[in-house]
C-alpha cells in the first residue's frame, strides 16, 4: 500500500547545469563571472516528531537522518510567484546522519539561483517523498496525500532568495500538519479484565462533532501559496498504530495481533490524524476480544497540528476512562475517557 499519494507538484522553472566546482560548506558564490550559483539551505522542525512520527529537540534538529524531503520551485521573478503554474516536483532531498545537528539539505537534483539577481528563486518543502500526477494539467499548483494514520506530514511556508551572497535562503523550517495521539492501557482491577478481555483489537478515531459518529478525514489537499493553505476530503476509518517497547510501528493494533490489557499502564497505539476545533471533537471506538465501546475523549488541551496528546484509557468493570495530557511534538497530556 502506498503510504502517500500526490497529485501534481514540480516546477515551471528550468534547471541549469553546473558549470564550477566549489568547496563543500560554503555558500557557492560565483556572482563577478556569472556563473550558476547553487541553492543550499539548512532545514528545522517545528518542534516535531514522521512516519511513524517525525522527532527534533526544541531547537527544530531532529534525531535521527531524513529522507525523501521533496520542493517544488516557482518560476523565478521578482516578486509575487505563479504557485498556480507549478506542475512538478524541482526536487527530492535528504538529511544525511551526518547532517543531523546542522540540518544541512542534500538535493538529488541541485537547484540554482538565476544569473539575475533581480529575479528569485521561490521554494516550498514537504514531506514525505510522493508520486507525481503523470497528467497534471487539471491539477496545477496542489499537491495531495492521503492520510492512513501512520505518516507524519511536514509542509513548509514559501522561502525565496536570490544568488547574491547575503540573499541567499538560507534556512527553511517544516511544520506537521497533523495531530498525533498516543494511547496508554491499563485494567483498574482483574475485574475490568474480566468485563472486557485482555485483547485491544481495534481503536478507530472518529469525531462526533456534528452530533452524529462520523469517520475522519483521509486526503488532505494543499494549494500553494506564499501561506500553503489545506483541505480535508474523503472520510474513511482510520485506527491506531501499535506501540512496542516504545517503538513505533506501521502495524496496526487488530484481532491478529492485539494490545495485552493488563494492570500495569503500557503505552500500546498512536495515530496521525486532523486537527479538529474543540477538546471534545474526537470519540474512540473500541474493540476488545470480549466487547466494544464508543468512548468520548476530552483533550488537554485545543486540538492542533504538531501536538501530541497523550490519552490514558483506564478499563474498569463499567467503563473506560480516559485521561489527556500534551506530550512533547508537543504531546498534549490529561486527556481522559472512561470503557463502560
Amino acid at each position: 500500500m502506498k503510504t502517500l499519494v500526490l497529485s501534481m507538484i514540480s516546477i515551471a522553472a528550468t534547471v541549469a547545469a553546473m558549470t564550477a566546482c566549489t568547496s563543500e560548506g560554503d555558500p557557492i558564490d560565483n556572482i563577478d563571472n556569472g556563473q550558476p550559483v547553487e541553492i543550499q539551505l539548512n532545514a528545522g522542525i517545528g518542534s516535531i516528531t514522521t512516519k511513524t512520527p517525525i522527532t527534533s529537540d526544541d531547537q527544530g534538529k531532529l534525531s535521527s537522518a531524513l529522507p525523501g524531503i521533496q520542493f517544488v520551485k516557482a518560476a523565478d521573478i521578482a516578486e509575487s510567484p505563479a504557485w498556480g503554474d507549478v506542475s512538478k516536483v524541482a526536487s527530492t532531498a535528504e538529511i544525511k546522519t551526518d547532517d543531523i545537528s546542522t540540518g544541512k539539505i542534500s538535493f538529488n537534483t541541485p537547484l540554482y539561483y538565476n544569473v539575475d539577481p533581480t529575479l528569485k528563486s521561490w521554494l516550498i518543502g514537504y514531506y514525505p517523498v510522493a508520486e507525481v500526477e503523470p497528467d497534471a494539467s487539471t491539477n496545477k499548483g496542489k499537491l495531495q496525500w492521503t492520510i492512513t494514520g501512520k505518516e507524519d506530514i511536514l509542509l513548509s511556508a514559501e522561502v525565496s532568495g536570490n544568488k547574491s551572497k547575503d540573499e541567499q535562503i538560507k534556512s527553511i523550517t517544516f511544520n506537521h500538519q497533523l495531530l498525533q495521539m498516543q494511547f496508554k492501557f491499563v485494567a483498574e482491577d482483574p475485574a475490568a479484565i474480566d468485563t472486557w478481555g485482555n485483547a485491544i483489537r481495534s481503536i478507530a478515531i472518529k469525531t462526533k462533532a456534528s452530533g452524529t459518529l462520523a469517520n475522519l478525514p483521509s486526503t488532505i489537499t494543499c494549494t500553494l501559496s506564499s501561506t500553503p493553505s489545506l483541505a480535508w476530503s474523503n472520510p474513511a476509518e482510520l485506527t491506531a498504530y501499535a506501540v512496542t517497547d516504545g517503538t513505533y510501528s506501521d502495524n496496526k493494533i487488530t484481532e491478529a495481533s492485539p494490545i495485552t490489557l493488563t494492570e500495569t499502564e503500557t503505552l500500546g497505539g498512536y495515530i496521525m490524524v486532523q486537527p479538529l476545533t474543540a477538546t471534545t471533537d474526537y470519540t474512540l471506538a473500541i474493540t476488545t476480544n470480549k466487547s466494544t465501546a464508543e468512548v468520548p475523549i476530552t483533550l488537554g488541551a485545543a486540538p492542533a497540528a504538531g501536538k501530541a496528546y497523550e490519552i490514558i484509557l483506564t478499563f474498569k468493570a463499567s467503563t473506560i476512562a480516559t485521561t489527556a495530557t500534551i506530550t512533547k511534538w508537543e504531546t498534549v497530556t490529561g486527556g481522559t475517557g472512561t470503557v463502560q
